[in-house]
């Protein structure tokens, strides 16, 4: 058997019934493993598998934005020793199962759902677009196509705007400040066919190796069974020991130019809605998984009991909803910086008295902000009990585990994958504090 390093097991509720592997190939691959042959999960008698891939859109090069996205489509148009394309989600969707591929700022995910008896041959024909995709260059024109295509469904919708405003106020040099996504102008106009697919082939080459890889696979069979099959399908994989761009270079109090701090955006939507949304740069919270302070911060701004900020505003029908925290996907949350934001949708007359909402808005801010060490130590206790009840709930499986999962095998140690960002090891209310008066 290919050589295995098991890791310390995660920490789970006395109520979950599943049972945790974690461990590392001998090419240095990561994996976790969740059996769960009691309960089911999602849909009766099928396993899901997510595979992650430590490189993402900030690595493009500024002559190429949008490679990572083009590469994600490149490795499922052919491989040895089956040159049809797609062939893994065509084997997949054929034997009654789904599955789905997406881009990030530092990783690139792939994942699916299929019933128990098809997961061995769909592992295998995973294994092979990975290790042997063709990605010829006749093929190129498809894919970026199929990254165009993506774009023109996407540029239309608010969040994606919204982004791409704050990429605009990069501080120049730092990765977030690119056009990520792609599409037909940024990978195709004045751009050399044949240079295009010599950078797609190093980037395969560079970043699709083993140990940049992350496992996790998730049935009701056995978990000695998932952990046999996890390792005869994957061993396969080679390392080539390239580690990923280190991120946390970059400074996070320098990663915008002035006007992202001074100025205010009025951008008209295409949705038919109003909002206000406040947004501050912070560090990478994630390094704070022990004490979550911006947690603990979106806690009390959503609160709605009498006296918050929510029931002022719903009271003078200003507002419908209010949101507040980090968004932990994407552009909102890497190695550089987090976005925390508070979000609230405005009516008519909400928006007619933005100045209002706004004033309130910091007002409700600085009350925090004048809090003792000793009340906040007292919210962090109250939130740390809360997040307990909640977590010692009797447990649940759906086929979406497995995502946050294999993001959390690579940010977490794995005895946290569990328990980071949903409890309060600690509680830190001079960090707490700090963010508020940020």
């Amino acid at each position: 058997m290919a050589e295995v390093k098991h890791l310390e097991d995660p920490h789970k509720s006395e109520n979950d019934r599943k049972m945790y592997k974690s461990l590392v190939l001998g090419n240095g691959l990561q994996v976790s493993i969740v059996s769960a042959p009691s309960v089911g999960i999602g849909f009766p008698n099928n396993s899901s598998c997510a595979l992650m891939i430590d490189h993402g859109s900030f690595a493009d090069p500024c002559n190429y934005q949008g490679l990572a996205h083009l590469l994600q489509h490149m490795v499922f148009m052919g491989s040895t020793p089956d040159s049809a394309e797609n062939v893994f989600f065509a084997h997949v969707e054929k034997n009654g199962g789904e599955c789905s591929s997406s881009i990030f700022s530092e990783d690139t995910l792939f994942s699916f759902t299929v019933p128990d008896e098809h997961l061995d041959s769909s592992l295998e024909y995973l294994m092979f677009s990975l290790k042997h995709p063709l990605m010829l260059q006749e093929t190129m024109e498809r894919a970026r196509a199929l990254v165009d295509s993506e774009f023109q469904q996407k540029v239309q919708k608010d969040v994606l705007r919204r982004n791409q405003l704050l990429a605009s106020l990069a501080t120049d040099g730092y990765p977030h400040g690119s056009f990520n996504w792609g599409n037909m102008k940024s990978l195709k106009d004045k751009v050399d066919d044949s240079a295009l697919h010599r950078a797609l082939h190093d980037a395969w080459r560079d970043n699709y190796a083993a140990n940049r890889m992350y496992v996790c696979l998730q049935g009701i069979m056995p978990i000695d069974v998932l952990e046999n099959m996890v390792v005869r399908h994957f061993s396969k994989l080679l390392r080539n020991d390239i580690k990923a761009p280190d991120l946390t270079k970059f400074d996070y109090r320098n990663a915008f130019r002035p006007a992202f701090h001074e100025q205010v955006f009025l951008v008209k939507a295409v949705e038919k809605w109003r909002k206000f949304e406040l947004t501050w740069v912070l560090p990478n919270m994630r390094q704070y998984y022990h004490s979550n302070p911006d947690k603990l911060l979106s806690y009390l701004i959503e609160y709605k009991g009498n006296g918050s900020l929510y029931a002022y505003l719903e009271r003078r029908h200003w507002a419908h909803y209010l949101h507040a925290g980090i968004d932990e996907t994407g552009f909102n949350l890497h190695s550089m910086h987090s976005f925390f934001k508070v979000d609230i949708g405005l009516t008519d007359e909400g928006f007619q008295h933005i100045d209002q909402v706004l004033s309130a808005t910091f007002a409700y801010l600085k009350v925090f902000s004048n809090c003792s060490s000793g009340s906040l130590r007292q919210l962090y206790e109250q939130q740390q009990k809360s997040k307990v009840a909640e977590f010692r709930l009797p447990d649940r499986i759906d086929k979406h585990d497995v995502d946050e999962l294999v993001f959390k095998s690579k940010y977490y140690p794995p005895k946290d994958i569990l328990t980071a960002r949903e409890l309060y090891f600690d509680t830190d209310e001079q960090h707490l504090s700090v963010l508020i008066s940020t």
